[in-house]
């Protein structure tokens, strides 16, 4: 079946499925936890977390995967794509790991009276907090998409560290809505002098977006953690994987080893990305 067939069949899904539950967020909204600990972050070990969280997926076995990755890597920033912002989670993040959040939604879910968006946890609290919500919007739902933009100190370094966690727009089959989002995302790190790590579900379900992607990328000095074989786990949509890790170069490297695409994870349809940095 031609790709284009294929997402034909996901919007009309996308369309039974329901749009009357789902609010549009298309304003910048921040709502926080404020378990944080610490004022900065270390720079010889930074330990990141992406993972998209399907709406926590399967309720059930969600905080179990979660309690798990949590004890086993210790991550220092995690990145979640697709939250509820539900009872269940915060207490997760407040009382379990005892990390500060901060969120963005770009949904409102009448049915479960909660937002959807994208959330940074970490135990160090944010210097700066801010979103990029898309103009660009998905079809039938009518929904944007954010990113969420957080900055750390570094320690004993004092470099700012700014990372940017990735929603990107989804169901639309031509490209150009992609490229202003990415365009927008590309122009705040260019604007950022110090380390940067970009990490999300980019949705880069086809070959044009992929290139897009990381030619946009390269040009403002960042490289994609190489996940080796353990790439294959990556979720991918018509043979492209959708999520990805991004490193500022120049000033970070990686913790060699330390990638790790956690496969033992039924709770989401992706699977959590993990990998170490320094600063060089």
């Amino acid at each position: 079946m031609k790709a284009t067939n294929k997402i034909i069949i996901i919007l009309i899904v996308l369309f039974l499925m329901t749009s009357c539950s789902l609010v549009p967020i298309r304003h910048e909204i921040f709502l926080s936890g404020n378990k944080y600990s610490r004022s900065f972050i270390d720079d010889s070990s930074i330990k990141v977390l992406n993972w998209n969280v399907h709406k926590e997926g399967s309720k059930d076995t969600w905080r179990s995967d979660f309690s798990y990755i949590a004890i086993q890597k210790r991550p220092d920033i995690v990145l979640f794509q697709e939250v509820q912002l539900g009872e269940e989670l915060k207490n997760e993040l407040n009382n379990f790991i005892q990390m500060g959040w901060e969120f963005s939604p770009n949904i409102f879910e009448t049915e479960h009276d909660a937002y959807s968006g994208v959330l940074t946890a970490s135990h160090s609290r944010p210097i700066a907090v801010d979103a990029l919500i898309s103009n660009g919007l998905e079809p039938i739902a009518g929904t944007p998409k954010t990113v969420l933009t957080t900055k750390y100190i570094l320690n004993p370094s004092r470099n700012v560290l700014l990372v940017v966690n990735v929603h990107g727009i989804n169901f639309r089959i031509g490209i150009g809505e992609f490229k202003k989002q990415m365009s927008s995302i590309t122009n705040t790190v260019a604007q950022h002098n110090g380390p940067v790590i970009m990490s999300g579900d980019f949705n880069t379900w086809n070959q044009s977006r992929l290139d897009y992607l990381f030619s946009s990328a390269e040009k403002v000095g960042l490289m994609a953690v190489n996940f080796a074989s353990e790439g294959e786990k990556i979720k991918s949509a018509f043979g492209n994987p959708l999520d990805h890790i991004f490193f500022r170069k120049e000033q970070l490297e990686i913790i060699t080893g330390s990638q790790d695409v956690l496969e033992n994870i039924d709770s989401s349809d992706h699977k959590a990305l993990f990998v170490e940095f320094k600063v060089k």
